[in-house]
């Protein structure tokens, strides 16, 4: 399939975000409504790559941003990012494999 691995696009797009704004990792979970260590393993590269999209979705609301891993615009639903995001990824992806074989 693909070598780039989303997760730790995400990963170290939500670290670079958060920092940039000023919020501890506890900060940061408080907002989301989840706890300070689920945040540490999402931005660890050392722990198994599984977060929601809710989850991702929440973080982007709480940085205020409309991509962590690749631009997202005219989003304003959850399902409508979830559309986008499968969208996007199948694109990089298929991008990816065409450069690949080139």
């Amino acid at each position: 399939m693909s070598s780039i691995n989303i997760y730790d696009v995400i990963r170290h797009n939500i670290k670079k975000y958060r920092k940039e704004k000023n919020i501890t990792q506890a900060e940061l979970a408080e907002r989301c409504r989840v706890s300070h260590d689920y945040i540490r393993q999402i931005e660890s590269d050392k722990v198994a790559k599984t977060f929601s999209v809710q989850t991702l979705y929440d973080i982007s609301v709480v940085l205020d941003i409309n991509r962590i891993a690749f631009p997202v615009s005219g989003v304003t639903s959850f399902k409508e990012l979830k559309k986008t995001l499968h969208g996007e990824v199948t694109t990089i992806v298929t991008l990816f494999n065409k450069e690949k074989h080139e």
